[in-house]
């Protein structure tokens, strides 16, 4: 199904507070091991921008049934609900969990628009492994952390073949990106594993870089 607003993606919506949320991990279970994987990207990414020692505890995580232990689930909910609350209309701290999600939206935007069959998750966690790139050669993150961060992505997620005309157009809809300010491409990125900064002013042939590398 094509996008409304073309080439925008995650630009229109409303903030609203829910009354409750319920939470039922028994739930997971009813879901393919690949929607399963679609979820736990977002829990690799809370993890590398909030904290250090769950990103240590997720390194240990190799099988299917424990990405969605209760425990991993509530400590990803409570580090994502800490950045919500002090930051509810996305001003600042909030787009932290945006990251990844640069490459990765605007890759998931491409390949749908070639009706190409991808996962929001899996997009992302492209977008991670490119994004974490990115950082290191920006010095944001060491080149070993880079190293951590690649290896168990990839271990869990298969990589996604970036045609000539998908690099094209993944140039095109980063040009949308919702954080970007005036022309500069801004990229919510790790400031070493478990923190933050928005850096603004990403070239384009970094971008290039990166992708041609993965």
């Amino acid at each position: 199904m094509p996008f409304p607003v073309p080439q925008i993606k995650n630009h229109i919506g409303t903030t609203s507070e829910p009354k409750a949320i319920f939470v039922n991990p028994s739930f997971l279970e009813t879901l393919s091991e690949r929607q399963i994987k679609n979820g736990y990207a977002e829990v690799i990414k809370i993890a590398l921008i909030a904290d250090a020692e769950f990103w240590k505890q997720l390194k240990k995580v190799k099988k299917i049934e424990d990405f969605y232990s209760e425990e991993i689930i509530t400590k990803a909910i409570e580090l994502k609900n800490t950045v919500v609350k002090k930051d509810l209309y996305e001003n600042d701290l909030r787009k932290s969990l945006n990251f990844g999600h640069n490459i990765g939206h605007a890759l998931e935007s491409s390949l749908i628009e070639q009706k190409k069959d991808i996962l929001h998750g899996e997009a992302v966690a492209a977008g991670i492994i490119m994004e974490s790139e990115i950082a290191q050669e920006l010095k944001r993150i060491t080149a070993k952390e880079y190293k951590e961060i690649r290896d168990y992505v990839s271990s869990i997620y298969t990589p996604i073949k970036i045609s000539k005309e998908t690099k094209s157009q993944l140039l095109q809809y980063l040009q949308h990106d919702k954080k970007n300010v005036g022309t500069d491409l801004c990229f919510a990125l790790p400031k070493k594993i478990g923190s933050y900064e928005l850096y603004c002013g990403v070239k384009l042939d970094l971008i290039k870089k990166v992708m041609n590398n993965y």
